[in-house]
């Protein structure tokens, strides 16, 4: 503090300029420092293990049941929920519900997720693009009316042309199929459309025609008579 005093020769107004800057300095390794805690923070809070596990509590209401189908104990799955719910200051479940129900911000969680896990898992898949790989796990679901007359059509071709992608098809209603692609369950999915879902894209593969086969006396349908 003193060489700073014997330095500041140019006068008062000069000392004061030195002196802001020397706070800016100090204030911008403050904010540094808060900015790399705040960071840790972050992944602390968005470990996308965590999201999985809120997930699928969320699907199955059932801390058990989850834990079951994340191949992990109940205890580390709740020890881990627990965990998220300290780091974010919130309650994500309501666990005197039976079965066990969301908070109502416990709901705007689970959706920002699905959004997380899902886009977290795109990168591997764009790592593998750029290097030329194609593999990994494809979920397809179909639904009943067409999978014997479609997975002939391609399937053997896909598998030929695609031999490291694991083909996983689920034999779905057009509901199941719709919901296992909002939960992230399925990649993609086989049904009649349109399905008036905006939070899926809808590609179509081709169009069927639905013909009505008749007795050429059936008194169900008359032809009509119109008038000249």
């Amino acid at each position: 503090m003193e060489q700073f005093k014997q330095d500041a020769t140019g006068g008062e107004e000069e000392a004061h300029l030195w002196t802001l800057l020397i706070l800016d300095v100090g204030l911008s390794s403050i904010l540094l420092r808060l900015a790399i805690q705040g960071k840790k923070l972050a992944e602390e809070r968005c470990d996308t293990a965590k999201l999985k596990y809120v997930l699928s509590v969320a699907e199955y209401q059932n801390f058990t049941v989850a834990a079951e189908h994340s191949f992990v104990t109940q205890p580390t799955l709740s020890m881990q929920i627990q965990k998220l719910e300290d780091a974010l200051n919130v309650q994500i479940f309501n666990r005197s519900k039976k079965p066990i129900e969301l908070t109502e911000i416990g709901k705007k969680i689970v959706e920002q997720a699905k959004i997380i896990v899902n886009e977290s898992n795109r990168i591997s898949d764009i790592v593998d693009q750029q290097k030329g790989f194609i593999g990994g796990e494809f979920k397809l679901g179909i639904i009943p009316t067409v999978m014997p007359t479609l997975l002939p059509m391609f399937l053997n071709n896909f598998t030929k042309k695609y031999p490291k992608v694991k083909l996983i098809i689920e034999e779905l209603t057009t509901d199941e199929i719709i919901r296992k692609l909002t939960d992230g369950h399925i990649d993609a999915g086989l049904a009649a459309t349109p399905l008036e879902n905006e939070s899926i894209i809808e590609k179509p593969l081709y169009y069927e025609p639905f013909v009505g086969l008749i007795p050429k006396k059936s008194s169900s349908i008359q032809p009509k008579k119109h008038n000249h």
